[in-house]
C-alpha cells in the first residue's frame, strides 16, 4: 500500500530564511537586517548599534595605533 499523504511533493518550510548578525550572532530575517555590502559578500547586522560596534572593532584591527584625526 502506498502512502499518498505527501503526494503533492515536499512540504514547504513555514520558517522563513534567517541570517546571523555579524556582531551578536542573533538570528534575524533578511528583510530586517542592515546590510553593508562589499564587492563579493554582504554582512548582516540586527541594527545600527551592532554595526557600529563591529565597525569600531574592525577599524582597530585594521590599523592598530593609527590616529584617525590627522594634524
Amino acid at each position: 500500500m502506498v502512502d499518498n499523504a505527501n503526494a503533492s511533493g515536499p512540504e514547504k518550510d513555514p520558517t522563513p530564511p534567517r541570517v546571523h548578525c555579524r556582531e551578536c550572532l542573533k538570528e534575524i530575517p533578511p528583510s530586517e537586517a542592515e546590510q553593508p555590502e562589499a564587492e563579493e559578500y554582504a554582512l548582516y547586522f540586527c541594527g545600527l548599534e551592532c554595526f557600529q560596534k563591529w565597525h569600531e572593532r574592525a577599524e582597530k584591527e585594521i590599523a592598530p595605533g593609527k590616529d584617525t584625526n590627522p594634524d
